[in-house]
């Protein structure tokens, strides 16, 4: 008999979400600290870059790349370092 796994808790422990309901992913606090200054201009790194001086493999690597797209763009910044219009 296979029985389904409890509901966590109300006192269970959530991962920080953006304003856009996703998640952060694992690494993701890192790398933004990392990439501030980089990110702070607009500059997003690649993903090898990410993958090489974050030891990730290449799907955590594409999530933490992500999120910084999201961080990136949160501050007015589009990918490839181009300011978005207001």
């Amino acid at each position: 008999m296979i029985r389904p796994s409890p509901a966590p808790g109300p006192d269970a422990p959530h991962p920080p979400a953006l304003s856009n309901g996703h998640i952060v992913a694992e690494g993701g606090k890192e790398a933004a600290e990392r990439y501030a200054a980089g990110l702070a201009r607009g500059d997003l790194p690649s993903l090898r870059q990410v993958q090489r001086q974050m030891h990730l493999g290449q799907p955590r690597a594409r999530e933490v790349r992500s999120y910084l797209d999201v961080l990136a763009r949160s501050n007015g910044h589009a990918a490839g370092g181009q300011v978005m219009p207001p």
